[in-house]
């Protein structure tokens, strides 16, 4: 912080509430891309990169808490009872 406008950054070191959210949408952005790559899988079959990116999407969902059958009731929610 050395050459830059106090206002800036005073406002954090004095009140926290006031900092931005830094997940932001994060928990709906990993829901949407292992649809994505069920979408994709339908397509297009199971290629290598596709169950790998899987394993890391399942990961991820496992990490933030999320429940398969969250996932199932979103994409069912968007009409894709299908892909699972």
């Amino acid at each position: 912080m050395g050459n830059c406008k106090r206002g800036r950054y005073n406002h954090v070191l004095q009140n926290l509430n006031r900092q931005r959210s830094k997940s932001g949408s994060k928990y709906s952005k990993s829901v949407d891309s292992y649809i994505n790559l069920l979408k994709r899988e339908k397509n297009e079959g199971e290629t290598k990169w596709i169950v790998d990116a899987k394993k890391r999407s399942i990961n991820k969902l496992n990490k933030y808490g999320i429940s398969m059958d969250y996932v199932k009731g979103v994409a069912e929610k968007r009409n894709l009872k299908d892909l699972f």
